[in-house]
């Protein structure tokens, strides 16, 4: 317990600024989608953005109460790259107007790095940290190593392997400007096999933990976790199942909307759990949304004001 509630630690001025900075990434991308080209998938980028704004008002919520909670800062990199991915939306809009094949290879290359963190660590590090911010008990430590080696292989391989499908080489059809040439080596065939077994496990060993967790709670503990346990079971279920069944390679379209909105039904659970039963002090909750409240306001109304000046 923290003597003064009402100090603004270090932790969470850095919990605002990056808020602020989600923000703008955001306010940004949706000026450059409306000022050159609305996206096909224009749902999708609302859902995106609903959930972005999401994590990063509930990260607020848990750091400005528990500052190095797990949790919270989860949430501020899950916040940050959904923001990312709704700016290299914009970016891809505006991109479309230039005739430079580097400044569209550089925006394929970013957007294929920021999608990962918004469909991995919503699946996989937040149940398992879910929701006191520790790991259920040390031995559950091998699971969160695995989860590491698979993010780091998910953020290496579009890196700086060829993009030789429509999916990679994005809408501007472009090379890999990072390409390694033999990288493909450590990302496909056997290895690539062996990192996607790795990925399975570690998803599905994070959907035990919190299942675990679940079945060890009482009460209004247990109602706090049901939400998310119910919801992460549909949403890496139905993941698993497309995956084994080869759709990510058959029909990338479908397994692209699926992970991009899976987080943001991961997030409503678990704003349910914190807000309905009480997983942090809803009085505490009511009186700093009220103080943070001016926060999306105030990038709301910039927004609003940048779009009719440009139209």
């Amino acid at each position: 317990m923290y003597k003064n509630q009402n100090k603004i630690t270090a932790e969470f001025k850095w919990g605002l600024r990056a808020a602020w900075l989600i923000g703008l990434l955001a306010v940004a991308g949706w000026i450059l989608m409306f000022r050159f080209e609305l996206p096909e998938d224009f749902l999708l980028a609302v859902i995106m953005t609903a959930g972005t704004c999401a994590y990063t008002v509930l990260s607020l919520l848990i750091i400005r109460r528990h500052p190095r909670h797990t949790i919270g800062w989860l949430f501020i990199l899950t916040g940050s790259s959904g923001s990312l991915i709704i700016f290299v939306a914009g970016l891809f809009a505006w991109g479309a107007q230039w005739d430079s094949v580097l400044a569209q290879q550089l925006i394929t290359w970013l957007d294929l790095q920021v999608q990962n963190p918004w469909t991995i660590i919503p699946i996989s590090l937040v149940l398992l940290y879910f929701p006191d911010g520790h790991l259920p008990t040390p031995r559950w430590k091998p699971v969160m190593i695995i989860v590491l080696i698979s993010i780091f292989n998910n953020q290496a391989s579009p890196a700086f392997t060829p993009w030789t499908g429509e999916y990679d080489r994005g809408p501007f059809n472009v090379d890999n400007p990072f390409e390694i040439a033999g990288s493909e080596i450590f990302f496909s065939g056997l290895v690539g096999t062996l990192f996607l077994g790795l990925t399975i496990v570690g998803i599905v060993g994070c959907l035990a933990s919190v299942v675990v967790r679940l079945i060890r709670s009482k009460g209004a503990e247990r109602m706090q976790m049901k939400w998310l346990v119910y919801s992460a079971v549909v949403v890496i279920s139905l993941i698993l199942t497309l995956l084994l069944l080869g759709v990510v390679d058959s029909e990338p379209e479908i397994m692209w909307y699926l992970t991009l909105s899976s987080p943001v039904l991961l997030a409503l659970a678990i704003g349910i759990a914190i807000l309905l039963y009480r997983l942090i002090d809803i009085d505490i909750i009511i009186r700093r949304s009220l103080q943070y409240g001016y926060l999306t306001i105030t990038l709301g109304s910039v927004y609003l004001g940048i779009v009719f000046v440009l139209q």
